[in-house]
């Protein structure tokens, strides 16, 4: 979601800048740390008066962040597991502003001692083999797009890849013939070297 706030003159390079930085940085990580950014600007402008590109990090306190965390929970029905990507790009933005904002000692560490809340983690369910059949033989193989996409079943199959992996799939990174294989690119710029097998290959 889009929103016209400025963010604070501290806190913005603590976020996009701070992430673009970093090599093969991730275009959603820097939306999502953007977002946080935007969001709790949003949240905490009507109790500063000042407006907040006159903002510093004092204006982002401890209780702030807290009531932040509390308003994703209880008002915007926020999964714990959400919460938990927004504190964790607040902890990141406050750990660079260390060297940033050395004024704001005292404001910082409070920041970083908020801790992570605990969430339940759903038991992933498993296909059995006759489903995976029925799945993979489920797309018309008489256009063009069937054969694709049952060609990105195989794969998703045989090397457990997430939609963003097989969307993002480049005919650079697989390797026919001798020692066929696929590069597979996974959080934290990860990369995976899976084998294939014949029936994937053919497909």
């Amino acid at each position: 979601m889009t929103t016209t706030i400025a963010c604070p003159r501290v806190w913005e390079p603590c976020c996009t800048a701070r992430v673009g930085r970093q090599p093969q940085a991730s275009p959603h990580t820097m939306a999502s740390d953007r977002d946080t950014c935007c969001r709790l600007v949003r949240l905490a402008q009507p109790r500063r008066h000042p407006a907040p590109s006159a903002w510093t990090l004092a204006a982002l306190e401890a209780p702030v962040i807290g009531s932040f965390l509390a308003y994703l929970a209880h008002e915007r029905g926020t999964s714990a597991r959400r919460r938990q990507v927004r504190l964790a790009a607040s902890h990141a933005c406050f750990h660079d502003a260390v060297r940033q904002a050395p004024s704001h000692r005292g404001v910082i560490p409070r920041v970083l001692a908020i801790p992570r809340q605990r969430d339940d983690r759903t038991p992933i369910a498993c296909l059995t083999g006759a489903e995976i059949d029925a799945l993979v033989a489920a797309p018309d193989q008489q256009p063009w797009a069937g054969r694709r996409d049952r060609t990105r079943l195989r794969v998703a199959v045989q090397t457990g890849r997430r939609v963003s992996g097989l969307i993002g799939l480049c005919w650079q990174d697989i390797t026919l013939g001798t020692g066929a294989h696929g590069r597979c690119h996974g959080n934290g710029r990860t990369v995976r070297c899976i084998p294939r097998r014949q029936d994937t290959i053919s497909a």
